[in-house]
C-alpha cells in the first residue's frame, strides 16, 4: 500500500518555480493597479469616447499577441535577461502613462468628455506608454510559465493551479493598494505609480532571487528565427479545427476583456458618478483565488472542451447582468443614478 505525500512533498518545488511565481504576483499587481481605471483616466485627459477603449484594447492585444515572438526571443537569451528587460520596460511604461500629470502640465477633467481635446503633449507619452507595456508584459508571460513548465516535476496540473491563483492574489493585492493610495491622496494617477513600485519589486526579485530554471538532461531545442515562428503560425491555421479554436478563445477573451475595455466606462455614465471600480472588478480575481484549486481538483479531468464551453456560457451570461442597471432605471438612458461610490472619495 504506497503511502501519501507529506503537504511538504506535494507541493515540493525547485526555487526557480517560486521566485517565477513571485516575479508574476508583482507583474500582476502592476499592470491590474491600473486596469481598471486606465479608460477613465484616458478619457478624463481629453481621448474622447472611442480613443480610452480602443487604445486599451491595443494594449491587451500587444500583450497576448506578442508573446509568440517574446517567447522566441527569450529561449534565445534566457529568461533571466528577458524578465530584467521586460520589468525596465514595464516601468518606463507606467512612467509614461502618468507622465502627461505629473510632468506635461495636464489635468485631469472632473468628467470624460465626448470630444478628442488632448494633444501631442498627451498622446505620445499615452501611446510610447501602451507601446513600452504591451511589449514588457509580452516577455513576463511566457518566460513565467515556461519557467512552470520546466519545473513541475511532473505535478504539471497544480503547479499550473497554483501559478494562476498567485496571478490573481497580486492582481488583489494591486487593486487593493492602488484603491488605498488613490483615495487616499485624492489622484486618479497616483495608480501608475503603484505600477511603477510593483514592478520594481518584480525586477528585485528577478535580479536577487530568480535563476533560469535547469535544464540539464533535457534534449536541445533548435532555436527558430522570427520569421520562422511567422510561418509556423500561418501553417498552424491551416488546421480548421485549430483555427475554429482560436476563434471560440478570441471571442471567450473578447467578452472578458470589456470588463477593462468598455464596463468602467459604462458604469461611469449609467450607474454612478464615481465608480469604484478598482474594488468591483475585484470580485473576479478573489473568486478565482477562493475556488480555483477547489475547481481543479472537481473539474480537472473534465475534457478540455467541455471546460471552454461551460466557461464561455458562464461569462456569457455574467456579462448580461451588467445591462441590468439600465432597465431599473426604467430603460437605456445616459442618466447616472444615484453615485454609490460617495462612500469612496472620488478620484481627482
Amino acid at each position: 500500500m504506497s503511502q501519501e505525500p507529506t503537504f511538504r512533498e506535494k507541493y515540493a518545488f525547485p526555487a526557480s518555480y517560486w521566485n517565477a511565481n513571485l516575479t508574476e504576483l508583482f507583474e500582476r499587481a502592476a499592470y491590474y493597479s491600473m486596469a481598471s481605471f486606465i479608460v477613465i483616466y484616458l478619457a478624463r485627459l481629453g481621448l474622447g469616447d472611442y480613443w480610452p477603449s480602443t487604445l486599451n484594447g491595443v494594449l491587451w492585444f500587444l500583450v497576448y499577441f506578442l508573446p509568440i515572438l517574446s517567447g522566441t526571443i527569450a529561449d534565445q537569451i534566457g529568461f533571466r535577461r528577458s524578465l530584467l528587460m521586460a520589468c525596465v520596460l514595464l516601468v518606463c511604461g507606467y512612467f509614461l502613462m502618468g507622465y502627461p500629470v505629473w510632468f506635461g502640465g495636464q489635468t485631469l477633467a472632473l468628467q470624460a468628455g465626448k470630444e478628442v481635446t488632448a494633444g501631442a503633449g498627451v498622446m505620445v507619452p499615452v501611446a510610447a506608454a501602451i507601446v513600452l507595456i504591451g511589449i514588457g508584459g509580452s516577455f513576463v508571460k511566457p518566460c513565467i510559465a515556461g519557467t512552470v513548465q520546466r519545473t513541475h516535476l511532473g505535478k504539471a496540473t497544480l503547479a499550473f493551479a497554483i501559478f494562476y491563483v498567485v496571478i490573481n492574489v497580486g492582481s488583489v493585492f494591486g487593486r487593493l493598494t492602488a484603491f488605498f493610495v488613490r483615495t487616499k491622496l485624492g489622484r486618479l494617477d497616483t495608480i501608475f505609480v503603484v505600477s511603477m513600485v510593483a514592478a520594481v519589486l518584480a525586477f528585485l526579485v528577478v535580479l536577487l532571487r530568480y535563476r533560469d530554471p535547469d535544464t540539464t538532461g533535457e534534449p536541445a531545442k533548435p532555436k527558430r528565427s522570427i520569421p520562422e515562428v511567422l510561418l509556423g503560425m500561418v501553417k498552424v491555421l491551416g488546421s480548421g479545427r485549430f483555427a475554429m479554436f482560436l476563434v471560440v478563445s478570441s471571442g471567450f477573451y473578447f467578452i472578458y476583456n470589456q470588463v477593462y475595455n468598455v464596463l468602467p466606462l459604462y458604469v461611469k455614465k449609467t450607474v454612478e458618478l464615481t465608480p469604484a471600480m478598482d474594488l468591483y472588478t475585484m470580485a473576479n480575481p478573489i473568486t478565482i483565488v477562493l475556488f480555483q484549486l477547489l475547481i481543479t481538483k472537481l473539474f480537472g479531468k473534465l475534457p478540455p472542451i467541455k471546460s471552454i464551453i461551460v466557461g464561455t456560457v458562464i461569462i456569457g451570461l455574467s456579462m448580461l447582468i451588467n445591462v441590468a442597471p439600465l432597465f431599473m432605471a426604467g430603460g437605456v438612458t445616459a442618466k447616472v443614478l444615484l453615485p454609490v461610490g460617495s462612500l469612496f472619495m472620488p478620484p481627482r
